[in-house]
């Protein structure tokens, strides 16, 4: 789960301390919430900025909802809400999408 990077950026110090020197290709991560953050921007644009890493995710919010949706396993107001919180905290990705989970 990328939530802040936080966890990302202590663990390429760390391999940065005990293995010089180190390149890193990309980070991989399971999750991505698509959030952006304070400053506007999502916490995996901020990451790949500060430190030249990119990043990739193996599935994002959008693609757990739509699964999510295909099996009914969300009650309708649990993806109302979810749907007001990604409006507020998500992404401009994932606010374009937003509509066709309103329909479902």
């Amino acid at each position: 789960m990328f939530t802040s990077g936080a966890a990302k950026y202590e663990a390429i110090e760390l391999l940065k301390s005990v293995a010089q020197p180190i390149q890193f290709r990309a980070v991989l991560f399971a999750v991505d919430r698509q959030e952006i953050g304070a400053e506007g921007e999502s916490a995996v644009e901020i990451f790949t900025k500060k430190t030249g890493i990119p990043s990739e995710s193996i599935i994002d919010i959008s693609e757990i909802l739509d699964y999510l949706c295909s099996i009914s396993y969300l009650k309708s107001e649990d993806l109302k809400r979810t749907i007001q919180y990604l409006e507020q905290y998500g992404t401009q990705e994932i606010k374009r999408q937003l509509n066709r989970f309103k329909k479902k």
